[in-house]
């Protein structure tokens, strides 16, 4: 070994990274992105979990126990509702993650020298958080009875029903958030080295030279690759289905809808990114990091959004992996259709529409 053209390669290594700007700007950036990620989303905790009350007993006992859950820290009251058909509707829009139901004998029944009878009702979509939440009801509950502002009051019987997964199997709520992520690594990693392979190639000037307009061009590399995406979009719905077994009680029809227009935005988005990079391997590390690292993280796949800080939050909502997730579960496990899952469609909708427009003026703007 030459030490002396070790160092000459280093050199020359050196002067390209600090020549390359996009370069320089992921090798600073990657580290510091996976920091704030990490750092601040990063949490297993599960607190103020949305709450519903449906006080059917309307007395001071009953309230009390409803501020006791209130200030635990556990939940966060958000709604007082009316009756079980506002509980179902609340639970369905994803208002509420748990439902207080406390009897409407609840005082009697304490005054009575018996237990006072309360129901947690749990959206079982999320089986960590419906774990969560039943357990800082039993601990709220048992702290309640002993010193709960009811003198004297025996136990309070707690009964819970857990709804859309009652055997809490995790792989119910885990599957289809995991196809999501998967689904926009792939989409975002197929489309993410297309126009940059041309500009290595040398290609991409004859296609510039060519009667194309950009939009053409943009549509006609995207076909080819949306019906790849929805083929591996059946694939994975055959797979969460009939080999792990999850219950897709929903519409098809509305599953297509959603799975197509998330992988259109999320193609659209590695095209955007293939377009800028002009590189196959920088568009390839971009797509990574844009992909999977968010969808993993601030989708709500695996961590908790509202135990996330409040710029985080806001970041996720930015995300199409946190509207896909959260449609997939509503469909698979929730029965749901269109009308349920419309706000994530138009989310969906308004990402793709900005990925193609972006896609589009970059192209229009290096071709120029």
């Amino acid at each position: 070994m030459n030490p002396g053209r070790v160092l000459a390669m280093a050199r020359k290594e050196a002067i390209h990274i600090l020549r390359d700007p996009r370069s320089m700007g992921m090798g600073l950036a990657m580290p510091l992105l996976l920091m704030i990620l990490f750092g601040w989303a990063l949490s297993l905790d599960v607190t103020e979990v949305p709450l519903g009350v449906l006080d059917l007993s309307r007395t001071p006992e009953s309230r009390a126990l409803a501020r006791t859950f209130d200030a635990s820290g556990g939940f966060g009251i958000t709604r007082y509702l009316t009756g079980y058909d506002a509980l179902s509707e609340a639970v369905d829009r994803r208002e509420i993650a748990a439902a207080l139901v406390i009897d409407a004998g609840f005082s009697d029944s304490i005054a009575a020298g018996r237990s006072g009878r309360v129901q947690l009702i749990l959206d079982g979509s999320d089986s960590r958080t419906a774990r969560a939440a039943m357990m800082y009801a039993r601990s709220i509950v048992a702290s309640f009875s002993v010193a709960g502002g009811i003198p004297a009051a025996p136990s309070v019987e707690v009964r819970t029903s857990n709804w859309y997964n009652p055997s809490h199997e995790t792989r119910n709520a885990i599957i289809p958030g995991l196809a999501a992520v998967i689904l926009m690594v792939v989409a975002a990693m197929l489309t993410s080295l297309t126009v940059a392979r041309e500009w290595e190639n040398g290609t991409m000037e004859q296609l510039a030279a060519s009667p194309l307009r950009p939009g053409e061009l943009i549509l006609g590399k995207l076909l080819p690759y949306v019906a790849l995406g929805m083929l591996d979009a059946a694939m994975t719905v055959g797979m969460a289905t009939l080999a792990f077994g999850v219950p897709l009680r929903g519409s098809l029809l509305a599953l297509a809808a959603m799975l197509l227009l998330f992988i259109v935005g999320a193609q659209a988005m590695g095209l955007a990114i293939s377009i800028a990079a002009r590189n196959q391997l920088l568009a390839s590390q971009i797509a990574i990091v844009t992909s999977f690292l968010p969808s993993f993280l601030l989708s709500g796949f695996v961590y908790d959004i509202d135990g996330m800080p409040a710029f985080i939050r806001f970041v996720s909502r930015l995300l199409p992996s946190r509207y896909i997730v959260s449609s997939l579960k509503d469909i698979f496990l929730k029965g749901g259709g269109f009308a349920l899952v419309a706000m994530d469609a138009a989310a969906l909708a308004g990402f793709t529409l900005v990925m193609m427009a972006v896609a589009r003026r970059k192209l229009r703007l290096r071709l120029d």
